[in-house]
């Protein structure tokens, strides 16, 4: 089998390349065109994902949360301990507050947080996060990192690392 990374030949059937240890147990044949392609398949989801989070408990006022994203901050974790139990962004404020009648002041975030994200982990690649984005309509996705906190990879973020791959395009 052909790396789709490298290109070194190995031996059909091996998980990962001999030649670059690249992960070839989700290779379905097809070599990537391109080097945007091959930046997808390859690049660190973790290099890519810039977006500015921090996390509350679920009985967090809606005000404290609505204001925190309104300072450039793009989506809010809603944890319990170390569990991620929901996820918050200003689509959500917009969508499931605004005309519902809520008060900022009393309503707790779990009133409106979308439960039990979808995750994905720091050895995702792109183009995972590009998948979960596209079939599940998210424009955020939380990575679980090694100490148990989470980054998160948004929409936003992807547009940057293109621009930044391809800035002639």
């Amino acid at each position: 089998m052909k790396c789709p990374f490298c290109g070194h030949e190995n031996i059909k059937g091996v998980d990962t390349c001999e030649s670059c240890n690249e992960d070839l147990t989700q290779f379905d044949g097809t070599h990537p065109k391109d080097s945007l392609e091959q930046g997808l398949v390859k690049d660190p989801i973790l290099d890519v994902a810039k977006c500015n989070t921090w996390a509350v408990s679920p009985e967090t006022p809606l005000v404290e949360v609505a204001e925190k994203l309104g300072q450039d901050n793009q989506c809010c974790l809603v944890v319990e301990g170390k569990k991620l139990i929901g996820i918050v962004t200003v689509r959500d404020i917009l969508q499931k507050v605004i005309h519902r009648g809520f008060d900022l002041k009393t309503t707790p975030i779990k009133k409106i947080m979308t439960p039990n994200p979808d995750t994905l982990t720091k050895e995702d690649k792109l183009v995972h996060a590009l998948n979960k984005m596209s079939m599940r309509g998210y424009r955020h996705v939380p990575i679980l990192k090694d100490d148990g906190n989470y980054q998160v990879i948004s929409v936003r973020d992807i547009i940057s690392y293109l621009a930044q791959k391809f800035p002639q395009d």
